[in-house]
């Protein structure tokens, strides 16, 4: 017996694998202290009694004769969701988790005991998550797949396929399992080599009717040889296909703008001024948009007219060069969060400061997180300009690196008793990221001060001071200590 499984079983009192029994020799009555006037056994034992009939009828039995253990006693909608939090790692559920192995936890659950097994078996999101590596056939993967899909029932499989070179042939087990079931699939990551794009590239049309999220990158050290445009047959024909993220140098070609509501493009596929207007162009639904940009050169043609993204939420742009021309013709009223970082040290955003300024003015409904991640890419001034206006008194998370100096008077308009009437900027900020700080000693401690005073608190916070001048700041540093000691996430460097 597994180690894991043997704890589960010592946890819920279980000591046969048929049985939901408690533990042996608990055959002792309960005693009671006549000293303190408690019920006698029978008394206590007939409460109990009517107590679970009462329970029975309210909430159905999981299985009649096993209400002796405690946990057997849950409904069967609340140990179903026991089961489906196993399946997280740190509150986050993870693919590379669900491998086809004895150890995986849905084989582990259905393990424990009768109950438990019945349970897990007709739980089918607890079998729809695959994690499929090549195996050299020493795991009958294919095998275990097929059990895994079969109890998922109609669900739509979350599968990530991770390839793989091998000094020897591979077993094509999980490869097989993959292919012949992608009419079944609605998520599907994929790492690959060129022998496995070449696989795909193969297969007819119409294959995948379910798939909804679509991931393919290039396994490392493959990115010159693997041609990931010959996956074009798998997502040209998916009709609910609404999430792409795409891992190769190569633009992907005849890509279904129109459905997309979620686009990542990796650093190594870098695309120009006019392919991204023409993306966002194309895109009416688009949310979530991640991609790297190249400079601005004479051959970009971007529209004069607006480009209104009515439902865009998320913008993360890696740049090098000024974006001004996309900014100005930009329009997300919905927009939350925006992250702009540098391709290379040499990077800037904008040449005309005030773009950004009236970009940030037209998202009416207010940002919730701003991160700012280059060397001169603004100004102390453009940044309080940013920061002043209506919608970024919403924001909880503000992230600045490599600007140019934060000084005394950036961090005093962030105090809460900067105003008599209460105004000060980012009322509701919970984590800040500062980087360069070259403020006076007490300024950033009277800050932190402030908000905690004022019940807006910093929950995360971290101060890069000037190289060599964190010494220099003890009053700053000896608050910064006590929130540490209080359990609150401060750093300073």
């Amino acid at each position: 017996m597994h180690r894991w499984t043997r704890r589960l079983k010592d946890m819920c009192g279980v000591h046969s694998f048929r049985e939901g029994t408690g533990p042996p020799n608990c055959t002792k009555p309960l005693e009671f202290d006549e000293a303190h006037d408690m019920p006698d056994h029978t008394f206590f034992q007939g409460w109990l009694d009517k107590f679970r009939i009462r329970r029975a009828q309210d909430f159905g039995s999981v299985r009649r004769g096993q209400d002796d253990v405690p946990i057997h006693r849950l409904p069967v909608e609340l140990l179903s969701q026991i089961f489906m939090h196993c399946l997280e790692f740190r509150g986050v559920v993870t693919l590379c988790a669900a491998r086809l192995d004895s150890l995986h936890q849905p084989i582990i659950l259905s393990h424990v005991c009768a109950l438990w097994r019945d349970l897990a078996i007709d739980l089918p999101a607890l079998w729809r998550r695959l994690s499929l590596h090549p195996c050299n056939g020493r795991i009958n993967q294919y095998q275990l797949g097929r059990l895994f899909i079969a109890r998922a029932k109609n669900l739509p499989l979350i599968v990530e396929y991770e390839d793989a070179v091998f000094e020897r042939d591979i077993c094509p087990c999980a490869l097989n399992l993959v292919v012949e079931n992608l009419a079944k699939i609605g998520q599907l990551d994929l790492w690959l080599t060129q022998s496995s794009v070449r696989r795909f590239s193969l297969l007819p049309t119409d294959i995948t009717p379910s798939l909804e999220r679509l991931s393919v990158q290039v396994c490392p050290g493959d990115q010159e040889h693997v041609q990931l445009s010959m996956l074009q047959r798998v997502y040209t024909t998916s009709p609910k296909l609404h999430a792409l993220c795409w891992g190769s140098p190569e633009f992907p070609p005849n890509v279904p703008w129109s459905q997309l509501v979620d686009l990542c493009m990796s650093p190594h596929c870098q695309i120009s001024h006019s392919s991204l207007a023409y993306i966002l162009s194309s895109t009416p639904r688009l949310q979530e948009l991640i991609v790297t940009i190249c400079p601005v050169t004479q051959e970009d043609v971007i529209p004069s007219r607006a480009i209104p993204q009515g439902h865009l939420r998320y913008l993360d742009f890696t740049v090098d060069g000024p974006l001004d021309g996309i900014f100005q013709v930009l329009c997300a009223p919905l927009l939350e969060s925006m992250t702009l970082r540098p391709h290379s040290a040499a990077g800037w955003y904008f040449s005309d400061e005030s773009v950004v300024v009236e970009f940030l003015n037209r998202a009416t409904r207010g940002l919730q997180s701003l991160a700012l991640l280059a060397p001169h890419a603004f100004s102390v001034q453009c940044l309080l300009s940013c920061l002043s206006l209506p919608q970024s008194s919403s924001i909880l998370s503000l992230h600045m690196h490599d600007l140019p100096a934060l000084d005394d008077n950036f961090f005093e308009r962030l105090d809460a008793r900067y105003s008599h009437d209460g105004t000060y900027l980012l009322p509701r900020l919970e984590k800040l990221d500062a980087g360069y700080c070259v403020t006076t000693d007490g300024i950033i401690a009277s800050m932190v001060r402030s908000r905690i005073d004022d019940h807006h608190p910093l929950h995360h916070a971290n101060f890069d001071y000037k190289p060599g001048e964190a010494a220099a700041h003890p009053m700053d540093v000896s608050l910064l200590e006590d929130l540490q000691r209080s359990g609150t996430d401060i750093t300073w460097w």
